[in-house]
């Protein structure tokens, strides 16, 4: 069996490298993304029904009317 030369060791290990940055990165951006838009959802919600907006009769009704559409909030 033939030994893989050092130059190809390098090589192989530059490549895993790469692509653990390439799609690493791509999967944070994608998680971060997702976190900012719960965020800016939540803000969406206390603009639009007040700050205690989980306790609010409007929200309710705005739940259960999405849950209904199947839209989850």
């Amino acid at each position: 069996m033939e030994e893989i030369s050092i130059s190809m060791k390098l090589f192989i290990i530059g490549n895993a490298v790469f692509f653990v940055l390439l799609f690493g990165s791509r999967v944070y951006r994608f998680f971060e993304l997702r976190r900012r838009e719960k965020q800016w959802d939540r803000e969406e919600l206390i603009d639009k029904f007040g700050e205690n907006y989980q306790n609010n009769p409007e929200y309710l009704e705005y739940k259960a009317l999405m849950k209904k559409v199947g839209i989850k909030v």
